[in-house]
């Protein structure tokens, strides 16, 4: 009876120590990596600064060295975990801490789909899935008909000159405040719906994006500024030189 109370302690005193140095050595390894996200804005978006710490000490639990561990390494790690990643920098600092420099991908537009999920358009024109961790408030493209958002989305050339007209209205303050939805229309016409007025905007094809915009500045400049916001239901850009009010 006594030789098994001996066994039994004995047992719980390996488990303790176990315990320990295992806590011991999690700790060490958590402060041994810290992650920094760069956001747009500087915020929690896609990517998760806790998780990435967790990817990368689960992997130094399995190897036992912080040494063995390289940035080719935690680059190719955690490449494949995450989608949303566009770049990483790894480096060791004076206390050998592993700094790890995370820059996202930037969505700049989400396609609407009918019978699928949406995806996000990223500023270097790449589909990325929407995430259940965050909602990226974005430009919206939609279509009435289901037939015209497939074969124009899909449609190599077309989706192009999609991405450089949302990419211009991404990087421009005032219009990405201003436009909130474009609709693809037949032929792969454009209609845009704005945040502050009730008009629609017809920006027509895709072509002469620089000069359409700025018929439309001089006519907020000029014409609405004087006859009111809501004054017309539609405005329409597709003619060369030309802004037609109705």
């Amino acid at each position: 009876m006594i030789h098994k109370t001996g066994l039994i302690n004995l047992s719980l005193f390996f488990c303790l120590l176990y315990s320990i140095i295992y806590t011991e050595k999690k700790r060490k390894y958590q402060n041994m990596v810290e992650p920094y996200i760069i956001h747009y804005p500087n915020k929690n978006r896609f990517v998760n600064p806790n998780n990435i710490k967790k990817i990368i000490i689960n992997y130094l639990e399995n190897t036992n060295r912080i040494e063995a561990i390289s940035g080719l390494k935690i680059i190719q790690i955690l490449d494949k975990k995450s989608i949303y990643i566009k770049k990483i920098m790894v480096y060791k600092n004076i206390m050998g801490q592993l700094r790890i420099h995370i820059i996202e991908k930037k969505p700049i537009a989400r396609i609407i789909h009918f019978d699928k999920p949406d995806v996000y358009i990223d500023e270097l024109g790449n589909t990325l899935p929407v995430s259940k961790q965050y909602t990226a408030r974005v430009l919206l493209i939609h279509s009435k008909k289901k037939v015209l958002l497939q074969e124009y989305v899909h449609n190599k050339k077309y989706f192009i000159m999609l991405h450089y007209l949302v990419k211009f209205i991404a990087e421009n303050a005032f219009w990405k405040k201003q436009i909130v939805q474009i609709d693809i229309e037949k032929q792969g016409k454009i209609l845009m719906y704005t945040q502050i007025s009730k008009q629609h905007i017809f920006l027509g094809k895709i072509e002469k994006i620089e000069e359409k915009f700025h018929k439309l500045k001089k006519c907020y400049t000029h014409i609405l500024a004087k006859k009111g916001w809501n004054t017309y239901k539609i405005i329409n850009l597709a003619y060369d030189k030309q802004i037609i009010c109705q």
